[in-house]
């Protein structure tokens, strides 16, 4: 098994109650959303690859459009789940369980790479953060795309901070986080517990898991993008209105860069 994201993100239990929980409504609800953006902007293409792909929502989709995906996740778990939801809508895609980090794509085989829910703010450090830019420069050809969102640290701190939020509560399932975030490191931990059954247990199961998102300053990202090779052609709030870092009206920011010259 590859190493998480940071020490923290495991991934034991997140996979089998994710899609219940609702933490893939905002990939439904959004991944046709950004496709019709890029190609009311121009976009061509037909090669995708997804940088944590989560249980499959947006390769489902792309795959169902007969495009050519790829997905690429830490959790094991996860590419399970999204084996089986693509083998249920009798589509296909290329599946690999790898961190992002050292995840390697063949060079120039994308048209677009797309990360969205979150994945950049799992990532635990800006070396880290850059480098994976880099590797997106390696998988695009001149003029392609690269698409992904980022939690602003106001959401992290402010969204989050240090509440606990029941996420859900009904007859199989009960999901509660407990926040906390720290301004120095601009982190922000969550603890997470869960009580489900399923059918080969009527019984309720509890498990607890940890995970760390960081925020990252957004002319910060953008000049990580300049450095790796990217233009930033559009950065947007979920209304796709331009991203006004001052109001930030939905705590995420979608970016959508161009590749411009090789590394």
């Amino acid at each position: 098994m590859t190493d998480q994201l940071v020490p923290q993100n495991v991934y034991n239990n997140l996979p089998y109650v994710y899609d219940d929980a609702g933490f893939s409504a905002y990939a439904l609800e959004y991944t046709p959303i950004y496709l019709n953006f890029l190609q009311k902007n121009g976009w061509i293409g037909r090669r995708i690859l997804d940088l944590g792909c989560g249980t499959g929502i947006s390769l489902e989709f792309f795959s169902t459009q007969r495009m050519m995906t790829t997905g690429v996740d830490v959790s094991e778990g996860m590419i399970d789940i999204t084996r089986q939801r693509l083998e249920a809508a009798s589509v296909d895609a290329t599946l690999v369980c790898e961190d992002v980090r050292r995840y390697t794509p063949v060079e120039k085989s994308f048209d677009l790479v797309l990360s969205i829910g979150d994945v950049m703010n799992y990532i635990s450090s800006v070396r880290d953060l850059e480098a994976i830019f880099q590797k997106v420069n390696y998988a695009l050809d001149l003029g392609r795309t690269f698409l992904f969102d980022l939690r602003t640290l106001r959401s992290l701190a402010e969204d989050f901070g240090q509440k606990t939020q029941e996420l859900v509560n009904n007859e199989d399932l009960y999901v509660v986080v407990r926040n906390h975030y720290d301004y120095e490191t601009q982190t922000l931990g969550q603890h997470f517990t869960f009580f489900y059954r399923d059918e080969d247990n009527p019984h309720y199961v509890r498990a607890e898991e940890n995970h760390v998102l960081r925020g990252y300053p957004f002319r910060a990202v953008t000049t990580m993008l300049t450095r790796s090779g990217f233009e930033v052609k559009h950065s947007l709030d979920l209304n796709l209105n331009p991203f006004d870092p001052d109001k930030d009206p939905h705590g995420r920011v979608v970016i959508v860069a161009e590749k411009v010259r090789d590394l």
